[in-house]
């Protein structure tokens, strides 16, 4: 934990832009680290400036990976030109066409040819083949455009968000048809594998399931969002379940668990016919730990290692890593090592609110679970175990950790969407069940179309498609009822760190808890009260197609001119309204 501390430390003083304010703020982020852990052995301390240094330089190479003569970003926006470069993963597929990062290596246009660097974002709207990541392209008739967004104070920062990712240029293809593979990547090139065993329980999907839960399966089992309507998207939010949408600690928990299982009855029968004594040994246990992390690894690479697959992927490679050595790691620790490695490949990954929700639920969670007892000895997966054994039933746990984990994120999903849902715990009582069923049937039927039969993956994801079913009639269902959501200004600084102050306070120091929560409740009236127009105000929006007029009159009505573009699902008056 300290150590994850020391990076994301050095990650927030490296954002911080200026090289002589950056340089003040390590030092103080290292003086602080020292000061609040000072009962660690002074000769690991070293390793928190190590910690604190790579987060800093991490981040910083963000910026930097921008700065070459020939990015790409310097020779845009051109027309009709001829681009060549290498597909990197993930792919983003759509219900008409598909989006794909390619790392560029050349630029052809009226200039001539030239060598450039830079991940370019490529959409391509109408076609039905896209490239694996690894595959050489040439593409000509590429219309390349610099990035822009729109210019709100405290709005969404499309720039930014896009250079975290380091993408600088945008294109657009009307169709594929330009699109040559010069050159194939490597056969045994784990995204290539990945990818693969993603576009397999697409088909598979997509020849099971109805039109209507087709998106759905194919979002909840290899995270392939795009083909999601608005309004499908609009039902899980409004009915807390949109985070059976993201691939996430719960997915991987059911696919390990399907893994674990069917490698479990294999092994036995192996070491059984083979060796019988190694079954006293629990030799068979340790093999089916490995191979499970195998399938866990393949399944966050079909998943696109997304952040959310790829931390929950790492915590429970780090679990069965530990079984498989006969050792246990404490889940604190296990998250901490995730957001190490994730933070360590991706730093900006730090500012995103994929990173901060998943984390946070997880931590709050972790922390429901040790609640009630030694807290260092609950954290260990056999007290989990065990705690949960006698926690009582099926929906009392669901409620319990839906509660906590909607307490714990609500800052973070009032920052970044301005807007809370308030209901969900009744329909994760019923919809987690379902999804349980949903995505290792699925994923079952899939293999087992491939390997055996299509008749016989449809016969065993039957389960899976009346899962799906049940969740789709759960979501039209709890999305019907108005009053469970709460709209509000992004909150300031000061109100979310009073708010999980007061988390803290109730957790660790129960007796000051009153007081905090007294004082996070007038905080929260304040900031809620509304008050009254002094006077009739006029503010201006940038939609990205000129400016929207918003006029507030006095008597408390509004007028909104020119809402902005309207097209493809997105709708920037909506937005703002």
């Amino acid at each position: 934990m300290e150590f994850c501390a020391a990076l994301i430390a050095g990650i927030l003083a490296g954002r911080v832009y200026g090289e002589t304010v950056s340089a003040y703020l390590l030092l103080a982020s290292a003086a602080l680290l020292f000061a609040l852990f000072s009962t660690m052995p002074w000769k690991l301390r070293p390793l928190l400036l190590v910690f604190l240094a790579v987060g800093f330089t991490g981040i910083n190479g963000v910026e930097e990976a921008f700065e070459p003569p020939n990015h790409i970003r310097r020779f845009v926006p051109v027309t009709n030109a001829q681009l060549t470069g290498v597909v990197k993963a993930p792919v983003d597929h759509f219900r008409e066409g598909y989006r794909f990062m390619l790392e560029t290596r050349t630029l052809a246009d009226i200039g001539g040819e030239k060598k450039v660097s830079g991940l370019v974002s490529i959409k391509v709207h109408h076609g039905k083949k896209p490239p694996l990541p690894g595959d050489t392209l040439s593409i000509s008739g590429v219309r390349l455009k610099p990035l822009y967004g729109t210019r709100n104070f405290g709005g969404f920062n499309y720039v930014r968000y896009m250079k975290d990712r380091g993408i600088g240029v945008r294109a657009w293809l009307r169709n594929e048809e330009k699109i040559i593979v010069t050159a194939k990547g490597a056969a045994l090139s784990p995204v290539r594998l990945g990818e693969r065993v993603r576009r397999h329980v697409m088909r598979f999907v997509e020849a099971n399931f109805s039109e209507r839960t087709a998106p759905m399966a194919k979002a909840m089992t290899v995270a392939v969002t795009g083909e999601i309507s608005p309004d499908t998207r609009q039902r899980f939010i409004a009915s807390g379940l949109a985070h059976l949408l993201a691939v996430s600690g719960l997915h991987v928990g059911f696919v390990s668990g399907l893994a674990y299982f069917i490698l479990s009855a294999c092994f036995f029968l192996i070491f059984l016919a083979a060796r019988p004594i190694f079954l006293e040994s629990g030799a068979h246990r340790k093999s089916v730990a490995l191979f499970t992390l195998m399938a866990v690894a393949l399944y966050v690479l079909a998943a696109g290692a997304r952040v959310s697959a790829l931390r929950a992927g790492i915590m429970v490679s780090v679990y069965f890593i530990s079984a498989a050595i006969g050792r246990e790691k404490e889940l604190l620790n296990a998250l901490a090592i995730s957001a190490i490695i994730v933070l360590i490949l991706n730093p900006a990954a730090l500012f995103g609110p994929s990173f901060l929700l998943s984390y946070i639920a997880v931590t709050a969670i972790i922390f429901l679970l040790a609640w009630g007892g030694e807290k260092e000895e609950l954290l260990k997966p056999a007290a989990v175990k065990k705690w949960l054994a006698r926690a009582g039933d099926y929906v009392t746990g669901t409620i319990k950790i839906s509660v906590v984990v909607s307490l714990a994120t609500a800052p973070v999903v009032l920052w970044f969407f301005n807007k809370v849902y308030l209901g969900g715990v009744a329909a994760n009582v019923l919809a987690v069940p379902m999804a349980a069923v949903a995505i290792p049937s699925t994923f079952l039927g899939a293999f087992l179309s491939g390997v055996i039969h299509p008749a016989v993956g449809q016969l065993a994801a039957v389960p899976g498609v009346l899962a799906m079913d049940g969740i789709d009639s759960v979501t039209r269902f709890f999305s019907s009822f108005d009053g469970f959501s709460f709209e509000s200004a992004r909150p300031p600084f000061w109100l979310v760190a009073l708010w999980y102050s007061a988390l803290l306070a109730f957790y660790f120091r129960p007796r000051v808890w009153k007081q905090t929560a007294v004082a996070l409740a007038v905080a929260l009236v304040i900031f809620i009260w509304p008050q009254a127009r002094q006077a009739a105000e006029v503010h201006f929006f940038d939609v990205g197609q000129g400016d929207a007029t918003l006029i507030m009159l006095k008597d408390g009505s509004n007028l909104l001119v020119d809402g902005g573009p309207n097209f493809g699902g997105f709708d920037a008056g909506r937005i703002l309204i």
